[in-house]
């Protein structure tokens, strides 16, 4: 009975907030990522990014504290627009969509992601590679960064560390073959796992395009 009164504090507080949210505009370079997280995610996500709110003790399973690695580590940039957008069925997170536009919504993703998981700004999308853009930066920058250089955390917490493909050493040793297998089949005894049931030969490439093109060269 107390969760259920907690969480439904938390969604009345949510939904009086909405009647006034200054960060709220249809133009995108007018958009305040830190207005937008204050009144409509603080409430549960804390004023840290933490999770340590008042609504924390009535939710289960409790919000996600962006500020530890393994949250970085798990959440890329497209799974936490899905989840702004659609909600998260089992949790007290719900979807937004009715009222944030897909720019709103990108921005408080990007906000949350610079301010708390302290990870970069995602680079332009180059318009001779979409997709592999699009891969590499819901799949692989998490562990290897968006500069390719490998995520702070990453750096501390996995070992053998993530590659850095910017390196001298990567970009004389490191085969387009070499590449495709770490990808298709994983490499054993580090972090980087198997993706052959989640990418086609043709992502594969795609992602490789990316990384040599622009990390590489």
């Amino acid at each position: 009975m107390i969760q259920i009164k907690f969480r439904r504090l938390a969604v009345l507080i949510i939904a009086l907030n909405m009647h006034s949210v200054p960060g709220l505009s249809d133009e995108p370079g007018s958009i305040d990522g830190s207005a937008i997280y204050h009144d409509y995610c603080s409430v549960c996500h804390g004023d840290k990014g933490d999770g340590d709110s008042h609504a924390r003790q009535g939710l289960k399973p409790p919000p996600a504290d962006f500020t530890q690695p393994a949250t970085a580590a798990r959440l890329t940039r497209a799974y936490m627009v899905a989840i702004v957008r659609d909600g998260k069925p089992g949790t007290a997170m719900t979807a937004w969509s009715s009222r944030l536009n897909d720019s709103e919504i990108a921005v408080i993703v990007d906000y949350i992601r610079s301010r708390f998981m302290h990870i970069p700004d995602t680079p332009e999308i180059p318009a001779e590679n979409p997709r592999g853009y699009e891969i590499y930066h819901s799949m692989c920058s998490v562990c290897h960064g968006d500069d390719g250089e490998g995520a702070r955390w990453a750096g501390a917490g996995l070992k053998p560390a993530p590659r850095n493909f910017t390196t001298m050493e990567s970009r004389t040793s490191l085969t387009r073959e070499q590449m495709h297998s770490a990808i298709l089949a994983g490499r054993p005894g580090t972090a980087m796992t198997p993706f052959a049931t989640q990418l086609s030969n043709e992502d594969i490439n795609a992602v490789i395009d990316y990384i040599q093109q622009t990390f590489m060269q």
